[in-house]
């Protein structure tokens, strides 16, 4: 429709929807309505079938606008022009200190320790708020997983200590105050992805029940044993 008074229905990483998600959202649309849809062909691919937003862009049937200047980086960042290099199939990339730089490696063990050092350095000079370490793997068996990284990092960063409570809401995970810790889907006041630290954990012993109260910027959000 040309009418862009009417109702516009937005989607954000919109790069992610597959072809029966976006047959159940345009099947609800209205006649008369608009449809915008927000996102980058080149971040998160679908799960499911199909790349409705890499498709539609391409068919050239659909009127498409792309921002070409990006904000998230410095003016100048190796960031950027390795990136569009990436995308266009040139593995040529730029390598420049501090924000874009390669370090060798002889194994998974030596990959971990040179994470984590690299990790606390940056902590030391931008806090714990402006840095975050990322690993392609989450539970797998490897030095270099989430779940082997986040265990080290709280015993280098924030462990045991007299006074300080902890928590165990798995059998594999013990949370402690002053963990840094990530919502994981979205909730009241919270989103997916959002970061914050444990402010504190109060336990009932008669029950093994406990509430940790997690500060999200000005949001503070409470979990229970159920909803941890």
């Amino acid at each position: 429709a040309s009418d862009w008074s009417s109702d516009v229905c937005s989607s954000d990483l919109s790069s992610m929807i597959d072809v029966i998600k976006a047959e159940i959202l345009l099947s609800q649309i209205e006649n008369g309505c608009n449809v915008t849809i927000v996102g980058d062909p080149d971040q998160l691919p679908s799960v499911g079938a199909g790349a409705v937003l890499r498709d539609l862009i391409n068919s050239e049937i659909v009127p498409t606008v792309c921002l070409e200047k990006v904000y998230r980086q410095a003016e100048g960042s190796s960031i950027i022009s390795n990136a569009e290099l990436i995308n266009k199939g040139n593995t040529n990339v730029r390598v420049n200190k501090p924000d874009f730089f390669f370090e060798p490696a002889v194994s998974a063990a030596a990959t971990a320790d040179h994470m984590i050092k690299l990790y606390q350095e940056k902590v030391r000079v931008y806090g714990w708020e402006n840095v975050t370490l990322l690993s392609p793997f989450r539970k797998a068996d490897s030095p270099t997983s989430t779940k082997a990284l986040n265990k080290r990092l709280q015993e280098l960063l924030n462990p045991e200590a007299p006074g300080k409570e902890s928590a165990k809401v798995s059998e594999d995970l013990t949370l402690r105050e002053d963990d840094i810790v990530m919502q994981e889907k979205n909730a009241e006041g919270i989103s997916n992805g959002d970061i914050g630290r444990i402010l504190y954990i109060k336990k009932n012993e008669e029950d093994k029940n406990f509430a940790i109260c997690v500060k999200y910027g000005e949001v503070e959000h409470i979990y229970t044993k159920n909803t941890a």
